[in-house]
């Protein structure tokens, strides 16, 4: 794994920034301003292989997004790994009380959520719009490649990037090849809406791909010969995780409108699990198994708030853990009957009693004055596989039984029979668990719980969006819950770098009351004080007016001419050996 640090995007920001220094924010649409600096791509994407090359960089720019250190950061926030050291934002994001994310351009470990969770995303964006703008500009060159590929790719890869701003952020920017860079202004639109552009791209991409009998090189998706129809079906599936994900309260998560179409998504999605071929650097890294299944005493453990639940209510270890004031909780051992996580009842023994994905790793050499609390006996290791092989072996980042799993909650919503029959697929077959029925009153919480064991260690953010959406923002006790801890942000503000850059007052959520369940119009752009004294994002029509930038600021490739200096950039941060992550902090 190596840590990679942007620097070619401050350059690439400068000169825009220059401009707009000395305008006020109500000005900074004015589009009289010159950008000397804007892209010729006329020029610059002249040769058909070129637009490919930039085009086939989009999903691994996305996925350093979602696998990286903003995933591992995420999983703490979402209780699923626990541990206390400083990188990724793992002891602000997951210690308690919960704190307000640091939104500071300074902050060291910002990283989570600009370079990262938000300028990934729009790169991708970028490469996608001056890959579509060159062939709309020259139609000869899509003769000369495959251009129906081209495209539902593409689209494949708008529908992922808008989706992802829309799971992390409270709002974004939507960018697409339609936009006229140089004239246009564009306007912040909440998730909600991101959303909408997101599953509009998806299905997009499933039209194009459906009419088409092509295969991507392996290259785009490492390791993966993707026939069309192996996209269609990957693009429904994650039309299926967004919809899901994408509620930020219970009553979002619940509303029954959506589940018959997150249920025809995943009949109609991947029927293998889906697998990136690592090769120990970005774009194919992944950084939430490296992190998150190490078998040793340092990185993560799994918390007990995901692995505890069947011992909740038993009077056992995990109900006297919520029970203890969480400066006070210490590690136990588990007596649960779910042969995933223990081979059996305790003691267990550290290293050598395993269960099927979790094993007993004793006591980790996590920092004692961060909080006790962090630390648990439990590990993961059913992808240990990926650090055990210094990062080259392929790594999972979407499951069919995730996709199981969220259809059974469908059906289980809409009250519609075969939920359990879905669940007890790995309930019953890999946990030894006793068979779950249509009938259960708790049927919803088992299908709660097996997303959290069968999806451990997958995907970016899945644990923090699920829980959102599960459960609502409650105490970390006395009681078991499947929502997130009181305090923890439902999700991010726009990076503070950004927020300096488009000349927007700064903002933030996390903290009790501050959460950011819900966008509120309170009179300001992009916030003014909310009653009881919260702030949130202002989306009102007293709001819209001066709220637009320029689209070349949401833009990621001004000042590169040529295809080799966006690649570059794409590529060219500066490397970090494992040394630099094992300085904890």
């Amino acid at each position: 794994m190596r840590w990679k640090w942007v620097r070619a995007a401050a350059v690439a920001l400068l000169v825009p920034l220059a401009v707009i220094a000395c305008e006020a924010f109500d000005e900074l649409d004015d589009l009289d301003v010159i950008n000397e600096n804007a892209p010729d791509t006329e020029r610059a994407l002249g040769t058909p292989g070129d637009i490919e090359a930039l085009i086939s960089s989009g999903f691994g720019t996305w996925l350093e997004a979602t696998q990286g250190p903003t995933g591992l950061g995420l999983s703490t926030a979402g209780d699923e790994l626990s541990m206390s050291w400083g990188n990724m934002a793992i002891k602000d994001l997951s210690s308690e009380p919960r704190v307000a994310w640091n939104n500071s351009s300074s902050y060291n470990y910002r990283y989570v959520s600009d370079s990262r969770g938000w300028r990934r995303p729009y790169r991708a964006l970028s490469a996608m719009y001056d890959g579509l703008r060159a062939f709309d500009a020259d139609p000869t060159l899509a003769e000369q490649i495959d251009f129906d590929r081209a495209k539902a790719y593409a689209k494949f890869v708008q529908g992922l990037a808008h989706g992802w701003i829309a799971l992390q952020f409270d709002s974004g920017f939507i960018f697409d090849e339609t936009v006229e860079l140089e004239t246009e202004v564009l306007y912040l639109k909440p998730y909600p809406d991101v959303m909408a552009a997101a599953l509009g791209y998806l299905n997009d991409a499933i039209t194009l791909a459906q009419q088409g009998s092509w295969s991507l090189p392996v290259s785009w998706i490492n390791g993966n010969a993707f026939t069309a129809s192996d996209i269609a079906r990957l693009a429904h599936s994650y039309a299926a995780r967004f919809m899901a994900q994408v509620a930020r309260t219970p009553a979002e998560r619940a509303d029954p409108t959506i589940w018959q179409t997150i249920i025809s998504h995943v009949d109609n999605g991947i029927t293998a699990d889906i697998e990136i071929v690592g090769q120990n650097s970005d774009p194919w890294d992944d950084w939430i198994k490296w992190g998150g299944a190490q078998v040793g005493r340092t990185w993560g453990r799994a918390d007990y708030k995901t692995i505890g639940y069947l011992e909740a209510g038993a009077g056992l270890g995990y109900d006297n853990w919520l029970a203890t004031p969480v400066a006070q909780r210490l590690p136990f051992d588990l007596d649960i009957p779910d042969r995933r996580v223990t081979p059996g009842p305790p003691p267990h023994t550290e290293f050598v009693s395993e269960g099927l994905d979790f094993g007993h790793w004793g006591q980790p050499n996590h920092p004692e004055a961060r909080g006790t609390y962090h630390w648990s006996f439990y590990g993961h290791h059913r992808y240990r596989n990926f650090p055990e092989s210094g990062d080259i072996d392929p790594f999972v980042i979407m499951t069919t039984e995730e996709m199981d799993l969220l259809k059974a909650e469908g059906l289980a919503r809409l009250g519609q029979a075969g939920a359990a029959a879905l669940v007890n697929n790995t309930r019953v077959n890999r946990g030894q668990l006793p068979q779950a029925t249509d009938g259960d009153a708790d049927l919803l919480e088992k299908i709660f719980y097996e997303m959290q064991i069968e999806n451990f260690n997958v995907c970016g953010g899945c644990p923090m969006f699920n829980r959102r959406g599960w459960g609502g923002l409650q105490p970390t006790g006395p009681s078991h819950h499947f929502g997130l801890v009181t305090g923890t942000l439902v999700h991010f503000p726009l990076p503070g770098s950004e927020l300096e850059i488009l000349q927007k007052k700064a903002y933030t959520y996390g903290g009790e009351n501050k959460e950011g369940s819900a966008l509120v119009a309170c009179g300001g752009l992009p916030t003014e004080p909310c009653p009881g004294g919260s702030a949130a994002p202002a989306f009102g029509a007293a709001a819209a007016a001066g709220s637009g930038v320029p689209a070349r600021l949401v833009y990621r490739f001004n000042g590169l001419r040529t295809t080799a200096e966006k690649l570059e950039f794409i590529r060219g941060e500066t490397h970090y050996g494992l040394g630099e992550l094992r300085r904890y902090r």
